[in-house]
């Protein structure tokens, strides 16, 4: 089992960043090792920001 999280945004001159734009996600997930030999993993995690929360289902691992 993992828990996440993140802040961020993206901006075309530094002038721009401002802290008070930021996007933030929160989330938790898990993790089952299918071939640890290779690291292949499927995940199932759900995260949730602004905009609401996402289930995401993913084969593999994202590094």
């Amino acid at each position: 089992m993992i828990a996440f999280a993140g802040a961020g945004d993206v901006f075309d001159n530094t002038n721009n960043l401002s802290m008070s734009h930021l996007k933030y996600s929160i989330g938790t997930g898990l993790r089952f090792a299918v071939n640890p030999a290779e690291r292949l993993n499927i995940r199932l995690d759900y995260g949730y920001g602004k905009d609401g929360g996402y289930f995401y289902f993913i084969v593999a691992e994202s590094f």
